[in-house]
């Protein structure tokens, strides 16, 4: 009953948008640069992944922050919906196929990339 007396709704939602946008800029900024200079599909492949990763990362980072403890287990669970809302929009925007081997591994990876990055957020404070 503590723990949900101490959620606070607000900030998780500022973390995601945070994120969100953090997001938005690295890849507005990389398709700018990959319009100069093409890449092959591999190295978009590649850094999208990281992208994905690196987004998971920051909003279980801040996510974390807000929260008073358990670390590993709110950034996993920020980046898994994160990543999973992030997933969904691309499915729903795009009409791609969302279920393959790739996305499972780049889910897998974000999850655990999220537990880091919530045991780095809480003992940031």
């Amino acid at each position: 009953m503590n723990f949900i007396s101490n959620f606070n709704v607000k900030k998780y939602i500022v973390s995601f948008l945070l994120a969100f946008l953090i997001t938005l800029l690295i890849l507005s900024v990389s398709s700018i640069i990959f319009s100069f200079f093409p890449p092959s599909k591999w190295v978009l492949n590649l850094f999208s992944d990281y992208a994905y990763l690196l987004s998971g990362f920051i909003a279980s980072f801040l996510c974390a922050r807000a929260s008073s403890r358990r670390g590993f287990i709110t950034g996993a669970l920020a980046s898994f919906f994160y990543i999973g809302i992030l997933v969904l929009l691309g499915f729903l925007i795009f009409n791609s196929n969302i279920f393959t081997l790739r996305l499972t591994k780049v889910f897998g990876l974000s999850v655990l990339c999220g537990g880091i990055g919530g045991i780095l957020g809480i003992n940031s404070k």
